[in-house]
């Protein structure tokens, strides 16, 4: 027999398999011959499907709607035949027994473990996961963790709105064309929050227009407004952190995606356009969801304790004016009538992870320069020392 472990590994990886698009119903397809393969890969899917929660397509919608209600009442079915959350107390009569709860059942909900809710809306079909308010795959929201919506057309704010009661969600991935702006500076879309969200990925759709540059840029600050505490922000996109910046009062770590650029036969990678070096300047700048408690706005540094640059072997252009920018920046300091968000930073990384070429050629880089350096120290002490000792022959 195969371990658990490698079974559940490989459904997992077929399940969320995102080039299931010859049909809609090709994943059923596949769950349904898993679940016909025997008893092992039967339980295993089953605890898979309901995990990683896959809503493509309304022929998702249905099946999840069906297997949730099956697996409530086999759960439900399985307590009562074992006496789960009952006990028997005789009476006088020893033929009569009165059946006493001890505690109060589970609720629904409490019977998932979900770890992701995915919506790869990457077909032509429009539909809208607030129009099945009463299906039951919102049994699995309040357990949900991690929510990735992967919409190649257009992320509707009816979409997002469905996940905010979910409390436990942790991490939100964004991968879209285009984002309707009218319906996220709704009423209804400002008071859309996820104040326990730490973890944002936003990442720009392979399909979506290249030339939609100032648009994008607004686009991710209003998705990134959904978000008043983000810890660690991946993008993959070149914005402005100027005017980003006042969004991210508590951001951690900065993780940004910079493939390279080919025009013509040449190939290059920068990241100017992110304008990370005028961020990291000392000026404040103030945030618009907090306020001090005399009333007064307060005010924070843009100070990530860690920013990661993803790119390939060669370093980006820029580099070397954002490591001297980075390594230049002053601690936070508190004065009076300014309230500083925060006010020391501690273990400040320009980089942490490039691609596996890149340390080392760093390491190198800088090795050299310290050597350089040295010589060069040498070579000014020589020449004060020639300097003193010919000063007397010159008078």
């Amino acid at each position: 027999m195969i371990a658990d472990e490698l079974v559940e590994e490989i459904l997992i990886q077929a399940w969320m398999d995102g080039n299931i698009k010859n049909s809609f119903k090709e994943r059923w397809y596949f769950y349904r011959a898993a679940q016909l393969t025997s008893r092992q890969w039967r339980r295993i899917s089953h605890a898979v499907m309901l995990q990683y929660a896959m809503l493509d397509s309304l022929v998702d919608l249905q099946a999840y709607d069906h297997l949730i209600r099956l697996h409530v009442d086999s759960v439900r079915a399985k307590e009562r035949q074992d006496g789960t959350g009952t006990i028997h107390r005789p009476t006088s009569d020893s033929t009569v027994q009165d059946i006493v709860p001890t505690k109060r059942g589970k609720e629904d909900w409490e019977l998932f473990n979900t770890a992701i809710i995915r919506i790869p809306s990457s077909h032509s079909v429009s539909w809208c996961l607030n129009e099945f308010s009463d299906s039951r795959w919102k049994l699995l929201l309040p357990s949900c963790r991690r929510i990735v919506l992967f919409q190649s057309q257009q992320c509707r704010l009816s979409d997002v709105s469905v996940f905010a009661t979910a409390r436990s969600i942790r991490v939100v991935t964004f991968a879209i064309g285009s984002l309707d702006l009218e319906d996220v500076t709704s009423p209804a879309g400002q008071s859309i929050l996820f104040p326990g969200v730490k973890t944002v990925h936003v990442y720009r759709c392979p399909t979506a227009d290249t030339k939609r540059i100032s648009a994008r840029s607004n686009e991710v600050k209003a998705l990134i407004s959904f978000f008043p505490d983000i810890r660690h922000l991946t993008l993959n996109s070149p914005i402005s952190f100027v005017s980003l910046a006042p969004l991210l009062p508590n951001i951690e770590s900065l993780t940004l995606e910079i493939p390279p650029l080919y025009i013509q036969n040449l190939r290059a990678t920068s990241v100017m356009g992110w304008n990370l070096s005028a961020a990291l300047q000392a000026s404040p700048v103030a945030t618009a969801r907090s306020e001090g408690e005399d009333g007064s706005v307060a005010q924070t540094l843009f100070r990530p304790k860690k920013i990661i640059v993803e790119t390939e072997e060669e370093l980006p252009n820029g580099w070397d004016q954002l490591a001297k920018r980075s390594h230049r920046v002053p601690r936070g300091k508190t004065s009076s009538g300014k309230i500083f968000k925060n006010p020391c930073v501690t273990n400040w990384e320009l980089l942490d992870t490039l691609s596996a070429v890149i340390p080392q050629e760093l390491e190198t880089l800088m090795e050299h320069s310290r050597q350089e350096t040295k010589e060069l120290r040498k070579i000014l002490e020589e020449l004060e020392e020639e300097g003193m000792e010919s000063e007397p022959e010159l008078w």
